[in-house]
C-alpha cells in the first residue's frame, strides 16, 4: 500500500494497482474468486474490502509486546456501550458490555428516509435468548450508545439483501439522505454528550462568526457597486466579536484521536451503481480541501461555502460540487452512497 500511494503521488496519470491487487488476493483469497458465468474475477463488496484493509493495517501497525494503541485504534475506532434488558423479568439486572467499533451501520427499510434514522435503527433491537431468571427463552431489548467517537467515522449503508426468489443479493435503491455535516451527539451516551457540549457550542459560534463575515463582505461589495458614501455596514450589538475562549473537557483533551465535539464533515463517499451485489460499478468521491491541490474551479453561481470533490471513475477523474454529492442518496438507478467517511470538524 505504501508503494501504491507513492506511485499515485508521483504520477500525473492513472496508476494500475496490479501489485496491490496481487497481494490483496493472496492475503484474502475470496477477493480472488472467479466468475464462472462471465469469466474473470467476481465482483466484490467495497465495504468488506474497507473492513479487511483496516483490520490488516491495525495488525501491521501494532508493535510487538506493546500495549500502545495503533493509529487505526486511536483515530478510526469508537467505543459502544450496549445494555440488555428483559421486559418480562423486570427484577433481572440488566447486562451491560462495552465493545469497540470501526463503523456505524445505516439500516434501511420503508420508514428510513435519513441517515440518522437508519443509524438509530441499528442502535436498538429486540432478540430472543434464554433468561435464567424465567428459566425459558424471552425477548431482550438491546440499547446501544456511543461513549467514544473517533476522529474518522465510517458509515455503511445496508443496501443489499438476499432475494431467494431470484437467488441474488438484491439492492435496496430507496433514497436515504445523508448530510454534509453530521452531528453524532444523538447516538451518544448522556455523559459523553455533556463532555462534548463546550466544543459543540464553540463550533456553533465559529460558524455564526464566519456567516457574519460573509454577510458583511457581501454588503460591502454591494455598497462599493452602488458607489454610496454611506455604505458602511451597521453591526448589531455583539456581532463580529471574537468568540469566547472555551475549556475542552480534560478527558477528551487527553484522548488522542477522538472527536471532542461530536460534529463531523463528510470527506469521502463510495457509491455503487447497479441492481445486485454481484454486478454494477463502484466509484469513489473525495472532497478537495480548500487551498490544497491548486485553486478551486470557478463557476457561475457557486457559493464560496461549497466544496469541490474529486470523482474517481476508474482512471477517469473529474470534479463536482457538494450539490452533486448530495444527489448520491439513492432512489433510482444512479450512483448510490454505500459507504460514507466523516472527519471530525476542526475546532479552529
Amino acid at each position: 500500500m505504501k508503494n501504491l500511494f507513492k506511485q499515485l503521488n508521483e504520477s500525473g496519470e492513472g496508476v494500475p494497482p496490479f501489485v496491490f491487487l496481487q497481494f490483496l488476493r493472496q492475503v484474502y483469497p475470496r477477493f480472488a474468486e472467479q466468475d464462472s458465468q462471465h469469466g474473470g474475477y467476481r465482483q466484490q463488496d467495497a465495504e468488506e474490502f474497507w473492513n479487511e484493509m483496516l483490520t490488516t493495517l491495525d495488525q501491521v501497525l501494532k508493535k510487538k509486546d506493546s500495549s500502545e494503541s495503533t493509529v487505526v485504534e486511536r483515530h478510526m475506532s469508537g467505543r459502544m456501550v450496549t445494555t440488555w434488558e428483559c421486559a418480562e423479568a423486570p427484577d433481572e439486572p440488566p447486562t451491560v458490555r462495552q465493545e469497540m467499533f470501526r463503523k456505524l451501520n445505516c439500516h434501511i427499510d420503508k420508514s428510513v428516509n435519513y441517515l440518522s434514522q437508519g443509524i438509530n435503527k441499528g442502535l436498538e433491537e429486540v432478540i430472543e435468548k434464554r433468561s435464567e431468571t424465567l428459566g425459558r427463552n424471552a425477548d431482550y431489548k438491546s440499547t446501544s450508545r456511543i461513549d467514544r467517537l473517533p476522529e474518522y467515522l465510517t458509515v455503511a449503508y445496508n443496501r443489499f439483501f438476499w432475494k431467494a426468489s431470484e437467488s441474488v443479493d438484491a439492492k435496496i435503491v430507496k433514497s436515504v439522505k445523508f448530510p454534509l455535516e453530521l452531528d453524532a451527539t444523538e447516538f451518544c451516551t448522556p455523559e459523553l454528550a455533556e463532555k462534548m457540549r463546550p466544543a459543540r457550542q464553540h463550533l456553533r459560534e465559529l460558524d455564526d462568526k464566519k456567516a457574519l463575515e460573509r454577510k458583511l463582505a457581501k454588503q460591502g461589495k454591494s455598497a462599493e457597486t452602488d458607489d454610496k458614501k454611506d455604505g458602511d455596514v451597521e453591526m448589531k450589538s455583539g456581532e463580529g466579536e471574537a468568540s469566547a475562549p472555551f475549556e475542552l473537557n480534560p478527558d477528551l483533551k487527553a484522548d488522542v484521536g477522538c472527536n471532542p465535539s461530536g460534529v463531523y464533515e463528510l470527506i469521502g463517499v463510495v457509491t455503487h451503481i447497479g441492481r445486485t451485489a454481484n454486478s454494477g460499478h463502484y466509484m469513489g468521491w473525495v472532497r478537495k480541501e480548500k487551498g490544497i491541490g491548486g485553486p478551486d474551479p470557478q463557476g457561475k453561481g457557486i457559493p464560496e461555502t461549497q466544496h469541490w470533490w474529486y470523482k474517481f471513475d476508474d482512471d477517469k477523474v473529474s470534479m463536482v460540487t457538494d450539490d452533486e454529492i448530495l444527489r448520491l442518496c439513492g432512489g433510482g438507478d444512479w450512483h448510490t452512497a454505500y459507504v460514507t467517511l466523516y472527519r471530525a470538524k476542526k475546532l479552529e
